[in-house]
């Protein structure tokens, strides 16, 4: 299970980084707007990467406690579903 939630949050670090840094380029350099996430994947996007993040840091920070293995599963699937909803709902949007 260990190796499970670590692939997710490593899966969810590096899209992270990708996103932070094709944003980071497309505002900076001008003409390559069609490289911005928020543009390209927009709010889904952005859930699909929370979702990945919060799948591992759930998964990962229930699994060193004296808790059951399946809660650990369980929990994952709430913190993905937190992080995505906390991604699509309460980010402001892009100012375009």
């Amino acid at each position: 299970m260990t190796v499970l939630f670590g692939v997710a949050l490593m899966i969810g670090l590096a899209l992270l980084i990708v996103w932070l840094v094709l944003a980071a380029v497309s505002s900076m350099v001008e003409g390559w707007n069609h490289v911005d996430p928020e543009i390209k994947w927009g709010t889904a996007g952005r859930s699909v990467v929370a979702a990945f993040v919060g799948f591992g840091m759930a998964g990962i920070s229930v699994l060193y406690t004296t808790l059951p293995e399946y809660l650990s599963f369980v929990a994952a699937l709430a913190g993905a579903a937190g992080l995505a909803a906390v991604a699509r709902w309460f980010v402001p949007p892009s100012a375009e």
